[in-house]
């Protein structure tokens, strides 16, 4: 007769949710970023001025954030760029990672030695920037719930099997992102789910794995698929072709103000 197994007691340690810093002269941007992570399970601070970022950072301590994202050039609203605002504050920083971004104009090959000297992720303004700055989140989000889960396992379990005499096993959870649901949130979202299956049916070889995102790489049928089940990585796509709506609107915006410009 073989041994019985003695039980093993499971505990759960949720992780908080991940927040973001980020500084950027464009309140459009800020609000709109604002909106986005906070429907991804994210909390976001942001400021318009390294100088108003580095307060914040004074008052919140250094280890609060888990990405921090801040433009390359303010404009008028102040002469520090991003690299500078990033190399005079690494005692702010602790570990968090940080990310640059700038749109693809202006930036010379200086500016990008910069850039690569300040230790951060250089990312370009384009309509899929948030979805890559929500992945490095998540990445930074799942280090940290590694790390604090062999801590936990190697200090903290080994009390808790000598007070109960039981086994047991502690898992960090990273909670999934929620989704705010707004009265129109269903028909917009079937409406861009629709229009984005139609898009992937005018692909070529429907089942050739053409379409990369995060570690996986999907044919568009796969995606079809996905976009149709309102998974994760389908959802993803929906919000990136939103986007792009709204990246052209601004293209829109900019070239109407220039041929208003033009005309008067």
């Amino acid at each position: 007769m073989s041994a019985k197994l003695a039980p093993v007691d499971e505990i759960a340690v949720s992780l908080a949710r991940p927040y973001i810093l980020i500084v950027d002269d464009d309140e459009t941007f800020l609000e709109g970023s604002r909106d986005y992570f906070s429907t991804c399970g994210c909390d976001v601070d942001t400021a318009r001025t390294p100088e108003e970022a580095k307060k914040i950072l004074q008052r919140e301590g250094e280890n609060k954030y888990q990405l921090i994202v801040t433009d390359y050039d303010f404009g008028v609203l102040s002469k520090t760029k991003g690299d500078k605002f990033i190399r005079e504050n690494q005692h702010l920083l602790g570990k968090t990672k940080t990310v640059i971004i700038s749109g693809a104009a202006g930036m010379t090959d200086e500016i990008r030695k910069k850039l690569r000297e300040a230790d951060a992720i250089f990312l370009e303004k384009n309509p899929v920037l948030k979805t890559k700055l929500k992945e490095i989140t998540q990445e930074e989000n799942e280090k940290l719930a590694n790390n604090l889960e062999r801590v936990v396992k190697k200090e903290v379990a080994p009390r808790i099997e000598k007070i109960t005499g039981r086994p047991v096993d502690i898992k960090v959870v990273v909670s999934s992102p929620s989704h705010v649901k707004h009265p129109v949130y269903d028909l917009a979202v079937d409406s861009l789910k629709q229009t984005l299956i139609k898009w992937l049916k005018t692909r070529g070889e429907l089942d050739e794995p053409v379409l990369a995102y995060g570690k996986n790489i999907y044919s568009a049928n796969d995606m079809i698929k996905q976009v149709d089940a309102e998974t994760e990585v389908g959802l993803e796509h929906v919000r990136m072709l939103l986007d792009e709506f709204e990246y052209s609107l601004e293209i829109d915006e900019d070239a109407s103000r220039r041929y208003d410009d033009d005309t008067e």
